[in-house]
């Protein structure tokens, strides 16, 4: 959007807008790292569940949180925190369907009844 501008009167217009967009974008990924942390160190005080898997999670759940603080505070760091971040969602979307295929495959109804 701040690329699209023509004029210097177009890029102050949009200026506030970015840096608005910037910060929601910040926040909410704190918010889901807190979520996927808190969650994941839940999942692994349960007996019947895989608690390596749920650890790592919340590892990588602490590195995403310090990353976005980090870019939050310094932004000649935010590109680079922003992008260590990324990496965490790939964790945080393959995490879900481990653990939906394990749900799955647990309430499956077994082939010899």
């Amino acid at each position: 959007m701040l690329a699209d501008a023509q004029s210097q009167q177009a890029v102050s217009a949009m200026t506030p807008v970015y840096s608005v967009q910037n910060g929601i974008v910040l926040l909410c990924g704190m918010a889901i790292a807190l979520g996927f942390m808190l969650f994941s160190l839940a999942l692994s005080t349960r007996a019947d569940f895989n608690k390596p898997a749920a650890l790592i999670v919340a590892l990588i759940s602490v590195v995403a949180l310090v990353c976005f603080i980090i870019g939050v505070s310094d932004n000649g760091q935010l590109s680079t925190m922003i992008t260590i971040a990324r990496y965490c969602y790939v964790v945080w979307v393959l995490w879900p369907i481990m653990l939906g295929l394990n749900l799955v495959m647990d309430n499956s109804p077994s082939s010899g009844s």
